[in-house]
């Protein structure tokens, strides 16, 4: 082809000849481009470096001013190779921010799609906005900002990805934002055929009509489509491990560093992507529940205000939670923290499901009372002797807890009522009277009372980390509190209780941070220890040596390709044996290989715990000579094979 001629043009329009707006078309493009390339750069020879020059350029943003004043009409070209609603993007960004102030009057836009048959087989695109300005300020700040947008248009017509980045900065509607929703999911649907399908379309669908506007408005598209895709593929894995393994709990768990776009500027916030399986009817996961295993890790952290975003659909017992975090500091979040998170967020989230429980209510025993009010008569002898007290669980509700106190004492001539001292005293109890009786004298001369009441204590501060009712640190807080408002008393009835609770505070004491860290573990393990006579005279040392075991042979657990495995310790006094199991025959053989041993009970401390679904069977067997410490280990050897 000779370049002293304009290059033939081929449009979409060509197979129909007959169509009246063919030659309209062709006509169309030739002149635009001409208007576009006023330096007749494909008139000019030297093919190649004219090509190269064409190619480099792409795509190209020009400008020209036609009409006379009043009236001005200013055009904006565009000529870039043929991309997806490139031509729709280059009008919302000139009709949109040219003057940002205000939307332009768009007086015509032409855009069409054509070949350059003379120089390659590709497809571009071309258009042209021409904009109608009747006031001259307009036309100069037309003329200043068209060069600032320039880069922005220039990329976006060459990136389906900078484009929907660069509106969504520029400040998406809900509706735009909704589509380019619609447009990834569909993407990632042919990228990933074999993990994704188009009922996804069903979890957007429900995504966008249950999302507020709010959290929609400062939170990019891409993201919400990411959080629609993620929990698709969490109900799908979750579904094929519940059919595996019903009985189990199942949990997946994902991070991902997010902005947020606010009136004030960005602001870099952590999210995490929760997916679980309810094993009982009765079971709830919230933010609350959320919010307290991540600081259980991080304690300078918080949910971002209204992040939460929860999916639960309780056909399939399967549930879905989003929620973005920050730092109280407002640093971000380093990588080793994130890697803490990322490990011990799973177990952490497993042990916080919480199981609703019905409330309690246990009619009182008037004889029994009638019998706690005789037996603390007899106990009372001398006139200097303690207030005795009996403290029995009464009833659960919602929120409070209710215990029934026997109280009996020595009067003296200044002596208040039990109501009186309450009255004079700020607890936690709330006193609701019952009855007074005066039971006996004391040489004669001073009267023996028995008072009767109920006491309420709020139930909140004595949840576990799974959410069930620590009654024996409530019962412990009563007796505190009663003895704020009478003095000194003695439980009658909770001194193994008082004794245990002193064993396990020793126990904490001797762990130090491994036991604050590992504070919800160390409760079970305590109250997992058998005889339970032993609990209360143990030397809190040899636990504190069983305990430390147990948590090496959970963090070494999940390595292990076979279990049983069998974890040990010697001393000179004493062997410590910790068994990872899942087999009940291997709980079974072991157990009988142990009674087989005829051990004296004070010899043999006992661990049966259960964590998810390992059991952990451990023993602490008493001895200083070496050869029945061999013996006993050898028996259990023999119980099963080690890998």
């Amino acid at each position: 082809m000779g370049y002293n001629l304009f290059p033939r043009i081929s449009t979409l329009f060509d197979a129909a000849s007959e169509h009246p707006s063919n030659f309209l078309y062709s006509h169309s493009i030739s002149i635009a481009l001409r208007r576009i390339f006023f330096n007749e750069m494909f008139f000019q020879e030297d093919q190649p470096l004219q090509l190269e020059r064409f190619y480099k350029s792409l795509p190209i943003v020009k400008s020209s001013e036609w009409g006379s004043a009043p009236v001005k009409n200013f055009s904006v070209f565009l000529l870039c190779r043929n991309r997806p609603n490139a031509s729709k993007f280059f009008y919302d960004i000139i009709s949109r921010w040219l003057l940002p102030s205000r939307r332009l009057n768009i007086g015509l836009f032409f855009s069409t799609d054509f070949k350059i048959i003379d120089i390659d087989e590709q497809t571009y695109t071309i258009a042209e906005i021409v904009l109608t300005l009747e006031d001259i300020q307009d036309l100069e700040m037309v003329r200043r900002n068209l060069p600032i947008i320039e880069p922005e248009i220039r990329l976006g017509v060459t990136s389906v990805y900078h484009a929907s980045r660069i509106m969504e900065i520029k400040g998406l509607s809900a509706d735009e934002k909704t589509s380019l929703i619609q447009e990834r999911i569909a993407f990632l649907i042919q990228r990933r055929p074999k993990d994704l399908d188009y009922d996804i379309f069903g979890q957007m669908q429900h995504f966008l009509v249950m999302c507020r506007e709010e959290f929609k408005a400062v939170r990019e598209y891409h993201h919400m489509s990411r959080i629609i895709s993620v929990f698709y593929l969490f109900r799908k894995v979750l579904r094929q491990q519940v059919e595996t393994k019903p009985h189990k709990r199942h949990l997946s768990l994902k991070l991902i560093n997010t902005r947020l776009h606010l009136p004030f500027g960005v602001k870099r916030v952590l999210a995490l992507f929760v997916g679980l399986n309810f094993l009982k009817e009765n079971e709830i996961f919230e933010q609350r529940h959320l919010i307290k295993a991540l600081q259980h890790s991080i304690p300078d952290l918080k949910a971002v205000e209204d992040s939460c975003f929860t999916d639960e659909n309780r056909e399939d017992n399967i549930q879905t939670i989003y929620l973005e975090i920050e730092k109280e500091s407002g640093l971000d979040f380093s990588l080793e923290e994130i890697k803490k998170l990322r490990k011990e967020l799973p177990e952490g989230l497993k042990s916080r499901v919480e199981r609703l429980m019905r409330p309690i209510f246990m009619p009182r025993n008037e004889e029994e009372v009638m019998r706690h009010i005789v037996t603390l008569s007899q106990q009372l002898r001398y006139m200097r002797d303690l207030p005795h007290v009996v403290i029995s669980f009464d009833e659960q509700t919602d929120s409070d807890l209710f215990f029934t106190i026997v109280l009996v004492r020595v009067l003296s001539s200044k002596s208040l009522s039990i109501e009186e001292l309450f009255q004079r005293t700020k607890v936690r109890l709330k006193f609701i009277p019952d009855r007074i009786k005066r039971v006996g004298l004391i040489r004669n001369k001073y009267p023996k009372e028995a008072t009767v009441f109920r006491v309420r204590l709020q139930n909140i501060p004595f949840l576990r980390e799974d959410h069930s009712l620590d009654l024996f640190k409530a019962r412990q807080e009563v007796i505190l509190q009663i003895q704020k408002v009478i003095g000194e008393v003695r439980d009658f009835n909770g001194g193994m209780i008082a004794k245990q609770l002193e064993v396990l505070k020793a126990l904490r004491d001797h762990l130090g941070e491994v036991g604050q860290h590992n504070e919800f573990l160390l409760e079970n393990f305590f109250h997992s220890i058998f005889p339970v006579e032993l609990r209360s005279v143990v030397n809190p040392i040899f636990l504190k040596n069983l305990f430390l075991l147990l948590i090496s042979s959970i963090q070494e657990e999940k390595f292990l390709k076979k279990m049983p495995y069998l974890y040990r310790k010697q001393e000179a006094n004493a062997v410590y044996v910790i068994f990872p199991i899942k087999e009940n025959a291997t709980k079974k053989k072991i157990f009988e290989s142990v009674e087989e041993l005829n051990l004296l009970s004070s010899q043999l401390v006992c661990l049966h715990l259960q964590i998810s679904e390992v059991m952990y069977l451990g023993y602490i067997y008493f001895t200083d000579l070496s050869r029945d410490q061999e013996l006993f280990l050898n028996a259990l050897n023999a119980s099963f094979q080690f890998v």
